[in-house]
């Protein structure tokens, strides 16, 4: 990974000379190179943290016969969805590259930060609706209510426990 992340540099540093020169953006053939490393990198990275996550699945399941497992294929999952997403918008903006499609490449260039967002918000959505991970595995679930002449603040991970100004109850 290393050298894939120095080769990346160095492309990088090579463009901008070129560049600085006065070549024309979409005739710098380098940049193509740097495209490709670029998505294979995520692809690489992606593959290896969701190798990852299932081998301590598997670890954990052969530890604990009845080991609920089910919130390591979730966070695969999220980790492949949001990779997905980019890969894909990726991948069209290195054949409208290599292709010489000007106006597609610019619209890829100008728009790829957004799609990294979005990438970014479909896992914060899945956890925000309570899919992120199992039930009884969930985060810390905040939910406020007021009676008459308390505030109560519920914090629970498998039970729920009351704070009343100042005492514990």
């Amino acid at each position: 990974m290393i050298t894939l992340y120095v080769a990346m540099i160095g492309l990088s540093i090579f463009s901008l000379i070129q560049a600085s020169i006065g070549a024309v953006f979409y005739n710098i053939n380098i940049i193509l190179a740097n495209l490709c490393i670029q998505v294979g990198v995520t692809a690489i990275y992606s593959i290896l943290v969701a190798h990852r996550l299932l081998a301590m699945r598997r670890q954990m399941k052969q530890v604990m016969a009845q080991y609920d497992s089910s919130t390591y294929a979730t966070v695969v999952l999220m980790v492949v969805e949001s990779d997905g997403l980019y890969s894909v918008f990726a991948i069209i903006l290195i054949v409208a590259f290599a292709l010489h499609l000007n106006s597609v490449s610019t619209l890829c260039f100008l728009s790829i930060g957004s799609v990294q967002g979005i990438a970014q918000l479909f896992i914060i959505l899945r956890v925000a609706r309570g899919r992120g991970s199992s039930g009884y595995t969930r985060m810390v679930k905040l939910s406020c209510r007021s009676t008459h002449d308390h505030s109560i603040l519920k914090v629970g991970i498998g039970h729920n426990r009351k704070i009343k100004r100042g005492t514990d109850s």
